[in-house]
């Protein structure tokens, strides 16, 4: 078959998935027991918070500019663009950063994410696009292999959305080609171990932080028969379930803990390997996730300096204040070998700086403390 126009493609349908998963966006993960939304994820998981708000907050940190191409290294910024008005101000209950901060968290937990365009007038009373999230759990796009139109249902009612009126971001999924893969559905085992831990350790405190176990009597003594084992469990959760009270057994019982211990069952091992997957699966280091372990002192200083690793220096400078703009005119782009060998300067002098602060830092608090011990004054702090 020869496909001719793009209508074509949006005639044409995918087959169902193998296996099962939710057909709107808002979509849902089964984890143990419990069925919850993503947005109910976002909200109880904290690793897949901590992630999703680490990448939504540092790259909305960083304004976006418009620049018309002059050649392959030199570029004119557009201050006066439309497009630079629209983004720099959505709509008047939203700011740029908050509506890239949306953007983004959208993608991170959905991985699809939808902007309404609103067609006015802008103050200077020429035509102006006005754009507004929409939240993924209420839109679904229609059609093929291409998208013909997009259901929004909001308070149970449906309304139809033409592609002219919505700027749609989606990501990769095998399955379906009109909305992305959650990154939450590869995590979904993750994320149940996260909740089932969570639910246990819970449970710990709740119990006084007792652990669970059994009580054994003599095997000379009459054993209980149903109804006597049912009253005496009742009356036995009831004086120490979930109480502080000292437990006080017959003559002849002994209690024996019946579960691992936090240390046996590796409980911060495993909180910290859980982590470390969430993080690998958003691509981001471990240390700007409270991961050091393993992490070296130009990590620290970046994590505290830079919004987010692998920007350029310039632009990163311009967005923090009073730092100053790479040019309002031209930016004209490094070449590779400049780059590298202000790179190479940079982390000399940064090294530099570090055993300079240690060294002098520590013998000048000596110096401070011999002198205060001498005179018999606190040192100063």
């Amino acid at each position: 078959m020869i496909v001719r126009t793009f209508d074509g493609l949006q005639a044409l349908t995918t087959p169902p998935p193998t296996w099962q998963m939710s057909g709107s966006s808002a979509g849902s993960l089964h984890l143990y027991d419990y069925r919850h939304t993503y947005a109910e994820i976002y909200r109880t998981q904290p690793n897949v918070r901590i992630c999703v708000d680490f990448l939504a907050r540092n790259i909305a940190h960083v304004g976006l500019q418009v620049f018309r191409r002059v050649s392959d290294t030199d570029r004119v910024r557009l201050v006066d663009h439309d497009l630079a008005k629209w983004l720099g101000r959505p709509n008047p209950a939203t700011t740029r950063f908050r509506l890239i901060e949306s953007l983004v968290s959208d993608l991170g937990i959905y991985f699809n994410a939808y902007w309404l365009k609103v067609r006015h007038r802008g103050g200077d009373g020429r035509p102006a696009i006005g754009l507004v999230r929409l939240p993924p759990e209420e839109m679904e796009p229609k059609g093929g292999l291409l998208p013909t139109h997009f259901d929004w249902t909001v308070n149970g009612r449906m309304q139809r959305l033409e592609l002219s009126e919505v700027v749609y971001f989606n990501g990769y999924n095998p399955l379906n080609p009109l909305m992305g893969l959650s990154p939450l559905e590869t995590l979904r085992r993750i994320l149940a171990e996260e909740a089932a831990a969570g639910e246990h350790r819970e449970g710990f405190w709740r119990n006084a932080s007792r652990a669970p176990g059994f009580i054994t009597r003599p095997k000379e003594v009459k054993r209980y028969n149903k109804d006597q084992a049912a009253d005496w469990r009742a009356q036995f959760q009831a004086l120490y379930g979930g109480t502080s009270n000292t437990m006080l057994l017959q003559e002849g019982e002994t209690y024996t803990q019946g579960s691992f211990s936090a240390k046996d069952s590796e409980y911060t091992i495993g909180g910290k390997l859980r982590r470390e997957v969430c993080a690998a699966e958003y691509q981001i280091p471990q240390p700007f996730v409270g991961i050091l372990d393993h992490a070296t002192l130009q990590q620290h200083q970046r994590a505290t300096q830079e919004p987010l690793p692998g920007l350029p220096r310039a632009v990163v400078r311009a967005h923090r204040p009073g730092g100053r703009a790479p040019g309002s005119d031209r930016v004209r782009r490094p070449t590779r070998r400049v780059s590298r060998v202000q790179h190479r300067g940079q982390a000399r002098r940064q090294l530099r700086r570090a055993v300079e602060f240690a060294v002098g830092g520590g013998r000048q608090a000596l110096h401070e403390g011999q002198r205060s011990a001498r005179e018999g004054q606190p040192p100063a702090r």
